[in-house]
């Protein structure tokens, strides 16, 4: 019995371990996306339009200034890693001025991290 069959199946018996149960039924049931995040080297003194073109890519969720090694860092979302390498590739990496990138290609974990 695979694992999604199993957590159906004890997900009727709340004495197992319910949250924990909850929370792998939420991760197998919902939309299969994948999520990087892009940090971004420009040209100094252009970051306002690259995050102005960055803002026009379908995709691009998220864009943060920052302090440090990157000038910008792109939450970017898509159906799939070679959807996202495409809009990494040829739309981000194409901006006029983008002079690096670095990706990072992330998976939500199965059990949360408990502190």
């Amino acid at each position: 019995m695979c694992l999604a069959n199993r957590l159906a199946v004890n997900a009727r018996r709340p004495d197992i371990f319910p949250s924990s149960i909850r929370y792998m039924q939420r991760w197998f049931d919902k939309n299969e996306t994948e999520t990087a995040y892009v940090m971004v080297n420009c040209e100094t003194g252009t970051e306002p339009k690259v995050i102005e073109e960055l803002g026009t890519i379908d995709g691009v969720k998220e864009i943060k200034y920052t302090f440090g090694s990157y000038d910008i860092v792109t939450k970017v979302v898509a159906g799939s890693v070679e959807a996202l390498r495409e809009i990494i590739t040829l739309r981000i990496r194409k901006i006029d001025r983008v002079r690096s990138t670095t990706t990072l290609i992330c998976k939500e974990a199965i059990f949360p991290m408990v502190a």
